[in-house]
């Protein structure tokens, strides 16, 4: 029996393990495409009006692409500009209490800069001492913006809380 080593080109509808992903331009063999890939709805034949149809999407979403890139650039320029300032308690021998947390670290971010943050994509964070810190936030799409973090002390009270002896009431007994 003779085979067939005629090959077939497909626009992948979806992700298709050791193929390709969606929207992808492959070649495959025919048997290939029409047994399994054309039944499951996976892919159609890539005629030249859906090559055309497909170079249309891939330049403007590769536009979009660069806009939002561009976008996210500009956030981390306006970032790492000036750094960001954090006060935590300092005791009166100069020991810091506590440290900046990522979500304290974000919560910081949104009031002083207008920025949301995911906690997840920070790193040199948690910082528990004073001076100059740098903490580098992944924006996504490659961009990664290095803010310096300036944490300064803030001395707490070290009033201390006198207890006031109070006379204990005596219970008077219980009548029945």
């Amino acid at each position: 029996m003779k085979r067939s080593h005629r090959q077939v080109s497909l626009i992948l509808n979806e992700d298709v393990e050791g193929v390709g992903f969606a929207g992808a331009l492959v070649t495959v063999r025919a048997g290939y495409a029409r047994n399994n890939l054309l039944p499951k709805s996976l892919a159609v034949v890539a005629t030249p009006q859906l090559q055309a149809e497909r170079q249309t999407e891939i330049t403007k979403a590769e536009a979009r692409r660069e806009k939002e890139v561009a976008e996210r650039q500009a956030v981390a320029e306006s970032l790492a500009a000036e750094p960001l300032a954090v006060k935590l308690k300092v005791g009166p021998s100069g020991r810091v209490f506590g440290s900046v947390t990522p979500t304290e670290f974000v919560k910081q971010v949104k009031t002083q800069r207008k920025v949301d943050l995911d906690p997840k994509k920070l790193h040199g964070l948690p910082v528990a001492g004073l001076g100059s810190h740098t903490v580098s936030a992944k924006l996504g799409l490659g961009v990664v913006a290095q803010i310096t973090l300036q944490v300064t002390g803030e001395k707490a009270l070290a009033a201390k809380t006198e207890k006031k002896s109070v006379p204990a009431t005596p219970k008077e007994p219980a009548t029945t």
